[in-house]
């Protein structure tokens, strides 16, 4: 039955103009056509992937039997015959076409205008002259679509997903609930991008190492205990951890019950090797949310904008965002936190989080206020929970026994300034009266 409703959901994936496999239409990189339109995003290996999908869904559309009989054009893996000779007329009728037959198949005015912004991005940099008012008329209007009111899992919702996991996937639910980091930077963290903090047992995180966009974050306890059960169960099977072995490697080879060879990596194979992509990353977390119940084959979506209730991956971001300001931790922080340059502001510019040291670093923030919120067991949350009641009411005895001796202090110095002056009015009056 589950086999039926996993066909039924790819029909429908299929029926939206969603590629099950994006990767079937192959593309020619060393064309000039290509390197013209990913040289800005040659430091941006995400953005240039983003992109160079969207290349490929209209290289794909050119390349039905229908459209490759109307355009005269085998385009095949070629994007330079994607330019048609610099015919602006032709250009825009085929994306015209393709807008309207990606919308014929479900995909939303939204999801449209991204492939908009890449074909733009293509032909631009390929100084081809468009009317790109036109072709953007394709898209339709986006600003009448309801908002989309997705939500953050619950801890029963995660609960659910971890019930389901393996060692590795695990970590990799837990460092998304616990870090808020996206879903693109678990594929490129490296071990030594993680640094092991002894005083409380956890990981400080460095995303996006070396990039513009690098900031630092911490995971939970919890996580961290998951990450080191997972580096442990490497390390057994004879994988050497060195600093640029990825947090996250493909699953070893291994053999089912029937004794078939379930092909992965080899313990030792090179970094580079057992890296996980990002559409790894994405269909495990996809799987699991069917897995856990928290989607079911059986539903069925509506386009124009509508959503699941759930984004699987960045339902865990929203987690994070809310957890932690329930922990009672700045906005500003949150977002310093989670990488969100837009949420800082023009502090970003002056903000630098490791000169700050004390109750408002970012280390302290996390651990005193948020750790305890986005620690998904019930148990340790709640001993989490009653150690920082624990810390505040320590806290406040503390800055009650300072206040109480400061009055004490000031009471014993009035009273001995008191006894000062007491004593030197006695001298006077004894020496008037001629007592002394």
């Amino acid at each position: 039955m589950e086999t039926i409703l996993k066909e039924e959901n790819q029909n429908q994936k299929k029926k939206r103009g969603h590629p099950i496999n994006p990767d079937t239409q192959k593309i020619d990189q060393s064309r000039e056509s290509y390197m013209n339109f990913v040289r800005r995003f040659r430091n941006s290996p995400m953005t240039k992937k983003g992109y160079t999908d969207r290349l490929r869904n209209l290289m794909q559309y050119c390349n039905l039997p229908d459209v490759r009989a109307k355009i005269g054009v085998q385009v095949g893996d070629n994007s330079d015959l994607l330019l048609f000779d610099n015919d602006s007329r032709k250009i825009q009728n085929i994306l015209k076409c393709y807008m309207d037959y990606q919308y014929s198949r479900g995909l939303s005015p939204i999801t449209l205008r991204s492939h908009y912004t890449a074909f733009k991005r293509f032909y631009q940099s390929n100084e081809v002259t468009l009317n790109w008012g036109v072709i953007k008329d394709c898209i339709g209007i986006t600003s009448n679509l309801k908002a989309n009111i997705d939500m953050p899992y619950t801890y029963e919702e995660i609960h659910n997903m971890l019930d389901k996991c393996d060692e590795r996937k695990r970590v990799i639910i837990l460092l998304l609930a616990s870090t808020g980091m996206r879903r693109g930077a678990i594929s490129e963290l490296k071990y030594s991008d993680i640094k092991w903090i002894e005083e409380y047992r956890i990981y400080e995180i460095t995303v996006y190492k070396g990039f513009k966009e690098e900031y630092k974050t911490y995971c939970s306890l919890e996580c961290a205990s998951a990450i080191n059960s997972y580096l442990d169960y490497r390390k057994r099977y004879g994988e050497v951890i060195t600093a640029d072995s990825y947090v996250i490697r493909k699953q070893f080879n291994r053999r089912n019950r029937y004794n078939e060879l379930i092909e992965g990596s080899d313990p030792n194979d090179p970094p580079e090797k057992h890296k996980v992509s990002h559409r790894d990353i994405e269909g495990l977390l996809y799987q699991l949310v069917y897995d856990a119940g928290i989607r079911s084959y059986k539903d069925k979506v509506k386009r124009m904008g509508d959503r699941h209730k759930n984004m699987a991956a960045h339902s865990f971001r929203k987690f994070f965002e809310n957890k932690c300001l329930e922990g009672g931790v700045d906005p500003f922080y949150v977002s310093v936190l989670m990488g969100h340059k837009a949420g800082i502001g023009v502090e970003r510019h002056y903000y630098r989080p490791d000169s700050i040291q004390g109750e408002n670093s970012l280390l302290q923030l996390y651990v005193n206020k948020a750790m305890a919120y986005l620690t998904i067991s019930d148990e340790s949350r709640l001993k989490l929970k009653n150690r920082e009641l624990e810390m505040r009411m320590q806290a406040d005895e503390e800055r009650f026994k300072r206040a109480l001796e400061e009055k004490e202090s000031k009471y014993s110095s009035l009273q001995t300034q008191l006894q000062t002056q007491i004593e030197q009015l006695d001298k006077k009056i004894n020496k008037k009266l001629g007592l002394t």
